[in-house]
C-alpha cells in the first residue's frame, strides 16, 4: 500500500555561500603585485589545549568560553566547569573544542544514564541536572529575544516607539520577567518515535556526533520502554536473517533504517492497557529475504506490535523515508489519543515525539488563546491537525492551513475519526492561503524551524487579527518574527519555554501576542472574502 513521504515540518534550513570572486587580473598585475596574506589575529589554533572556564549554553547545547574575546564552543560542557579544552576547529570568529580533563566540575553536572552518551549524537544534555537543563533553556530563549529580536521590554515596544529596539538596562530587566521559567515534561522514556540506523552485523543505532558513523544501541534512555523491547527483539532477528546494511559510500546493501512508532495511549485505554506499536523496515528494495517470516516472529516476540510495513527508499539521499510503503503484516497504522482526541498515525505521519509534552503544549496554547465559544481560530502550519483538533471543542470554528498534501489528508482523516464537524483544512502555502480566510479572531502559528515568511506576519496585521499564539521550535527565528510583529503593532504578553525533548538541546516556546488596538468586531478585514472557499 503506497503512502506519501514524511512531512516533517521541523526540517533544517540549508545554508548556501556565495562563490568566491574568480575575476582574473591581468598578468602584469599579478606579476607586479605579489599576494600578501593578512596576519592571522585569531588567538588560538587547532591542537592547542587551553584551561578554560565555561559559561552558559548556546542554542546547540554546547557550553561557551572565551579566549581574548574569541568564542569557543565546548561539547558536553557544563556552565561553571573548569576544564582543559583541546581545540578541534578554528573559524573566522569562533572555534570548537572538547574537554580532555575536568579540573573542577560544575555543580550542575550529573552522571549520564546512557553508557554511549559520550559518542552517541541522540542527546546533548544528559550530563546536566534537570534543573540546570531548564535554566539553560530559559536563558537561551531570553538571550535570543534580546540579542536577535532586540526586544528589551516587549510590553513597551510598539510601532509607535521604534527607538525602543535598542533597550536600556532597565527595559531589558523588565523584559526578562516576560520569559517564564521553562516548563518540564517527561525527560526519560518519552520518545514515541525512534528512527534507528542499520549497522554492521545486524546492529541498530544512532549516528555519532557530527558524523554518519553508527553507534550501536542496546537500549535508549529517552525512548519509550516498548521501543526498547522492539529494539532488543529486532536486533536479535537481524543477526539471524543476515540482511545487509546499506552503506552510503558504496551505495550497496538492503536495510537502511528501522522506524518504531508507539501509541502510548491507544483509544479507550485504561492505565493497565499496553501501548501499541508500528514498525517500519526501510529498505532499498522490496526483496528482503523472508520478510514475512521476520514480521511474524517479531509480533510473536513483542505482541504489542500491531503492524509492520516495508518502506522503499532506493535513492542516494539522507532522507530517511521513501515515497512507497507496503503492508507486510497486520495494520499499516496505529491510533494515539491525546486529551481525548484520537490521531491516526502511519509510518510517514508527522506527530510530536512526546505525547505527554503535546498535551502540555495544547494546555499552554489554550491558556494563551483564552478563546470564546464562538471564536474562529486559524491553525497555520497545522500538519496532521493536532492543535486544531485539540482546540476545536472550545471554539466555534477552526481552519487549518498546511502546504503538504499528505499532512492535509491525514488531518482530514483525523477530523473524521473524531467526528469533529467545526474544523476544515486548506492545502497550500500559508502565505498564499491566510488572506483567503474571513473573520479570524485568533491565529496559532506553528511554523518549521525557519519560522514565518514576512508576508505571513504582514497579512496577520492587515487582517487585524487580535491574538496570535506562536508555537516555536527555534528561538532564533522566533525572536526575528516577534520583532517584526512588534513593528506591525503587536505586543508580546508572555513567553513560555517548554521542554518537549528532555536530555537534548531543543526547546519549544508558546508565546501570546496581542494586537495593540482591538479591531471593530463588525468590520471584516479588507483582504478577506466574505464567503468560505470551496
Amino acid at each position: 500500500m503506497a503512502r506519501t513521504q514524511t512531512h516533517d515540518r521541523r526540517s533544517r534550513r540549508r545554508r548556501t555561500q556565495n562563490p568566491e570572486d574568480t575575476t582574473k587580473q591581468p598578468p602584469t598585475a599579478r606579476a607586479s603585485t605579489p599576494s600578501v596574506r593578512p596576519p592571522d589575529t585569531r588567538p588560538i589554533r587547532v591542537g592547542q589545549k587551553l584551561p578554560l572556564t565555561l559559561g552558559g549554553l548556546a542554542t546547540g547545547g554546547e557550553a561557551v568560553a572565551r579566549v581574548e574575546g574569541f568564542v569557543v564552543f565546548v561539547e558536553r560542557g557544563a556552565p561553571g566547569d573548569e576544564a582543559l579544552v583541546a581545540i578541534t576547529e578554528v573559524h573566522k570568529n569562533w572555534a570548537r573544542g572538547r574537554i580532555v580533563a575536568l579540573r573542577e566540575p560544575s555543580a550542575n553536572r550529573v552522571e549520564p544514564r546512557c553508557p554511549v552518551y559520550a559518542t552517541c549524537g541522540g542527546c546533548q544534555l544528559q550530563h546536566l541536572s534537570d534543573a540546570a537543563q531548564q535554566e539553560a533553556r530559559t536563558t537561551i530563549v531570553r538571550e535570543a529575544l534580546r540579542s536577535i529580536g532586540h526586544l528589551g521590554n516587549a510590553h513597551a515596544i510598539s510601532a509607535a516607539q521604534p527607538s525602543a529596539a535598542q533597550p536600556s538596562a532597565q527595559e531589558e530587566h523588565a523584559h526578562e520577567a516576560t520569559v517564564r521559567p521553562c516548563r518540564a515534561t517527561e525527560s526519560w522514556g518519552y520518545r514515541n518515535k525512534m528512527q534507528l540506523v542499520a549497522g554492521l552485523h545486524g546492529t541498530l543505532g544512532l549516528y555519532r556526533h557530527h558524523t554518519h558513523k553508527v553507534v550501536p544501541l542496546a537500549h535508549c534512555a529517552i525512548a519509550h520502554p516498548l521501543a526498547n523491547r522492539i529494539l532488543t527483539a529486532t536486533t536479535r532477528l537481524l543477526a539471524e536473517y543476515g540482511w545487509s546494511a546499506y552503506d552510503e559510500q558504496s551505495r550497496q546493501g538492503l536495510l537502511r533504517h528501522v522506524l518504531t512508532r508507539i501509541a502510548t495511549t491507544p483509544p479507550g485505554s485504561a492505565s493497565n492497557v499496553a501501548p501499541a506499536a508500528l514498525v517500519a523496515l526501510v529498505a532499498t528494495s522490496p526483496d528482503l529475504p523472508a520478510v514475512g517470516e521476520f514480521a511474524r516472529r517479531l509480533t510473536e516476540l513483542v505482541p504489542e506490535v500491531h503492524g509492520i510495513v516495508l518502506n522503499l527508499n532506493p535513492h542516494n539521499t539522507n532522507v530517511i523515508l521513501g515515497t512507497q510503503t507496503l503492508l507486510v503484516r497486520c495494520a499499516d497504522h496505529i491510533v494515539e489519543t491525546v486529551r481525548g482526541v484520537s490521531f491516526r498515525l502511519d509510518a510517514t505521519s508527522f506527530f510530536q515525539v512526546n505525547s505527554t509534552g503535546l498535551a502540555t503544549m495544547a494546555d499552554l496554547v489554550m491558556e494563551a488563546l483564552e478563546p470564546l465559544p464562538g471564536d474562529h481560530v486559524v491553525d497555520a502550519y497545522c500538519g496532521v491537525g493536532a492543535l486544531a483538533l485539540l482546540v476545536a471543542p472550545h471554539v466555534g470554528r477552526v481552519t487549518g492551513l498546511e502546504s503538504h498534501e499528505g499532512a492535509v489528508e491525514d488531518a482530514r482523516q483525523n477530523a473524521n475519526l473524531n467526528r469533529t464537524a467545526n474544523v476544515s483544512f486548506m492545502c497550500g502555502p500559508v502565505e498564499e492561503m491566510l488572506g483567503k480566510v474571513p473573520n479570524v479572531d485568533s491565529i496559532i502559528l506553528d511554523p518549521p524551524r525557519k519560522g514565518c515568511a514576512p508576508s505571513v506576519l504582514e497579512t496577520i496585521a492587515a487582517m487585524k487579527i487580535e491574538r496570535v499564539v506562536y508555537v516555536s521550535c527555534n528561538p532564533a527565528t522566533l525572536a526575528r518574527d516577534l520583532s517584526h510583529l512588534v513593528t506591525l503593532g503587536y505586543c508580546i504578553r508572555s513567553v513560555q519555554p517548554l521542554d518537549m525533548f528532555g536530555q537534548t538541546s531543543h526547546v519549544e516556546c508558546v508565546v501570546r501576542i496581542d494586537r495593540d488596538q482591538p479591531r471593530n468586531q463588525t468590520t471584516a478585514s479588507e483582504n478577506s472574502p466574505q464567503q468560505w472557499p470551496d
